[in-house]
């Protein structure tokens, strides 16, 4: 028996009648364990952690309207702007399946010209100290289902009132469903800020004018990437993925072992056969 308790006969028997010798030989010592036990313990808890624990880090709250409402958000809009009637609905906002997302109209409230108009939302945080912040939006414009529009938006992600990101929609066609994600890494003093996303088109709102969702808000900083589970699964990911580099390139002690093990296995398939 080899280390772990597994002998050749074990193992599947293609394994030792197959023509590869030397991939036989690599698979076998994997299979039955030639690398410490402690160490392929600490690869397999290690695995299951890094698939199981998630990342939660971040500064602002009702961050994906999971409360179902806007809580902690404030509604605003520009000069002769309109959001329609802000709700959080069901959708698909960033192309990873239906959650929980806020739903706007925007467009100017009377046809002065074309200057674009609406609104959008913010949340104050603070910043713990001074550091990287990353913020970022999943956004999405989709098309009415009675005709395409020129003008599916414009959104702009705000750091303290200023434009840090934008995006511009363009037309879009009937049903069409738009998405991007905005996001950006800058730093940041420490104390109270406030992040936000201004939503703007060039007409007024009618039957026919897109809505506009938002899910997913972050602003994260590096501190918090590297503190929170997700950051530390990163690391630990590497340390893992280079212990098994290691364990499949250390000398095996256990290699004669092993070959005369196989050696044995083949003569008595030999002579079964």
């Amino acid at each position: 028996m080899l280390e772990g308790g597994f002998g050749p006969d074990v193992i599947f028997p293609a394994l030792i009648s197959s023509r590869n010798r030397s991939a036989e030989r690599r698979l076998a010592e994997v299979v039955v364990g030639t690398c410490p036990r402690r160490l392929l313990w600490v690869v397999i808890v290690s695995a299951v952690w890094l698939l199981a624990t998630p990342a939660r880090a971040n500064l602002l709250l009702n961050s994906g309207f999971e409360s179902g409402d806007l809580a902690q958000w404030t509604v605003y809009t520009t000069t002769n702007g309109t959001v329609g009637t802000p709700a959080v609905v069901l959708f698909d906002t960033g192309g990873q399946g239906v959650s929980r997302a806020a739903q706007f109209v925007v467009g100017q409230a009377l046809p002065i010209g074309s200057l674009p108009r609406g609104g959008g939302i913010v949340q104050s945080f603070a910043m713990p100290a001074e550091d990287n912040l990353t913020i970022s939006v999943d956004v999405a414009s989709a098309g009415s289902a009675i005709s395409g529009n020129v003008d599916g938006g414009v959104v702009r992600l705000l750091l303290d009132g200023f434009t840090v990101v934008t995006h511009d929609f363009g037309a879009i066609a009937m049903n069409a469903v738009e998405r991007i994600t905005l996001s950006v890494t800058l730093p940041v003093a420490a104390g109270p800020h406030q992040v936000g996303l201004e939503m703007v088109r060039r007409f007024v709102t009618n039957g026919a004018t897109p809505r506009l969702y938002l899910d997913n808000f972050r602003a994260v900083t590096d501190a918090q990437l590297l503190d929170a589970p997700g950051g530390w699964q990163l690391i630990a990911g590497a340390i893992v993925g280079m212990a098994g580099v290691a364990c499949l390139n250390r000398p095996r002690t256990g290699r004669r072992s092993l070959d005369r093990m196989l050696a044995g296995a083949s003569k008595k398939g030999q002579t079964s056969g």
